[in-house]
């Protein structure tokens, strides 16, 4: 009965560390993972990811540059590639711009196992939000298309512990009546931190949303 009990409890440790290996190659030590198993590796990756696999053009996909990292087994590398339309994620149920849209992807490969992955350098690909940086006491602008006379705008939900929303704008696009264009949202740092911004494109008096955009903030001290 204990050896059943030690095995049982073998099984499960097994399965929840085989969960938390995160996406890695499947076989091979740290120090057997060459550079054309990580290549491949990041291309799967990229080609899995929400935003490549919402609309993404197989056929535009290429591999454009290799950097060796100092660490064993270590490479950083860089994708092109191009959407049938604009924006980042799975974008279904949202309504969004159908332009073909280019894309430059930089996935980092340590010893089989991705650790980072960035897109067009403002999209986590892990986190799947838009990441800034900014120091305290510095601001930054959001900029959304959007058109005020169909009745839907932009709200931002935001800690107003670490950022303060100083000025809202909207700016169209032409004088034409019913003419979209683009609103902006500025922002000032409070203080050191990590924390998000939930933008959402709603109309005040519906229930739900047509598209939900997340910004990964990253606040760093300010330099001297």
């Amino acid at each position: 009965m204990r050896k059943r009990l030690y095995l049982a409890i073998g099984l499960v440790l097994a399965l929840t560390l085989s969960g938390t290996l995160g996406y890695a190659l499947s076989q091979g030590s740290d120090n057997n993972v060459t550079q054309e198993e990580s290549q491949r590796l990041a291309e799967d990756y990229l080609v899995s990811s929400p935003t490549f696999a919402f609309d993404g053009m197989e056929d535009t996909l290429r591999q454009v540059s290799t950097h060796t990292a100092r660490c064993p087994s270590c490479w950083a590398f860089e994708f092109e590639f191009q959407c049938r339309h604009a924006g980042y994620g799975d974008r279904s149920g949202q309504v969004v711009a159908e332009v073909i849209t280019p894309h430059t992807a930089s996935i980092m490969v340590e010893e089989g196992e991705v650790v980072d992955a960035v897109m067009d350098e403002v999209w986590d690909m892990m986190k799947q939000a838009e990441t800034i940086t900014v120091e305290v006491g510095g601001s930054f602008i959001l900029s959304l298309d959007s058109n005020p006379t169909t009745g839907y705008a932009w709200h931002a939900q935001f800690d107003a512990e670490l950022l303060e929303l100083i000025e809202t704008d909207f700016q169209p696009s032409s004088e034409a009546i019913g003419a979209g264009g683009v609103e902006s949202f500025e922002f000032r740092a409070l203080k050191e931190g990590d924390t998000e911004i939930t933008m959402v494109y709603e109309r005040s008096w519906e229930e739900g949303y047509i598209e939900k955009v997340i910004f990964s903030v990253h606040i760093t001290e300010a330099e001297d």
